[in-house]
């Protein structure tokens, strides 16, 4: 039986939702949305592009969250 698309997600493999972007994979990680800094192949994609980069069938999907400490 053949797997599902998939892409790799901070080296962890996650089926792909058809359509999903980048914002709806933080919006399900996170619905809080904290400052994050999201890399797809190793290159930086820009918060304003969230909502229209869809995430492909073997992308490597790395985010980073920013938190504050003191």
């Amino acid at each position: 039986m053949p797997q599902p698309p998939s892409f790799v997600l901070n080296d962890q493999r996650r089926d792909l939702i058809p359509d999903q972007t980048v914002h709806d994979l933080l919006e399900e990680l996170d619905p809080a949305m904290p400052i994050a800094v999201v890399k797809i192949g190793g290159d930086h994609v820009a918060r304003r592009t969230w909502k229209q980069r869809t995430i492909q069938p073997g992308d490597e999907v790395r985010i980073v969250y920013i938190i504050a400490g003191g």
